[in-house]
């Protein structure tokens, strides 16, 4: 018998995937993900409030200030504590990422607690 496949098992692997990801890089370079929370919200701190983004650019920008993990998964769990801690802001719409094959994902801006 197979098992249904529903939206909220997608979510949560998708939750999983992103944590196995962070602990991975955590790993590999203590800390990363607090570091690489820190390089966002230091590089969205200077960008226009009506500036939209997806997190690839973020990364583009932040350069080799952070090491670039195994996985670019680990990104995810640092995306969602940035947008926890109100440092960025979903906007709704979508952008295309050249690291996925252009597949869309979200745009964000900059929050109030970027700053």
């Amino acid at each position: 018998m197979t098992m249904q496949l529903t939206i909220e098992h997608a979510i949560e692997a998708g939750r999983r995937g992103m944590e196995l990801a962070a602990d991975r890089a955590n790993r590999d370079d203590p800390g990363w993900t607090e570091e690489a929370f820190e390089a966002l919200r230091e590089c969205v701190s200077h960008m226009p409030f009506n500036e939209e983004f997806i997190i690839e650019d973020v990364r583009a920008r932040i350069g080799s200030m952070v090491p670039k993990p195994k996985n670019l998964g680990a990104w995810g769990a640092v995306t969602q504590m940035a947008i926890r801690c109100q440092v960025i802001v979903p906007t709704g719409g979508f952008g295309r990422a050249t690291s996925s094959h252009g597949s869309p994902k979200p745009l964000y801006r900059r929050g109030g607690a970027a700053c």
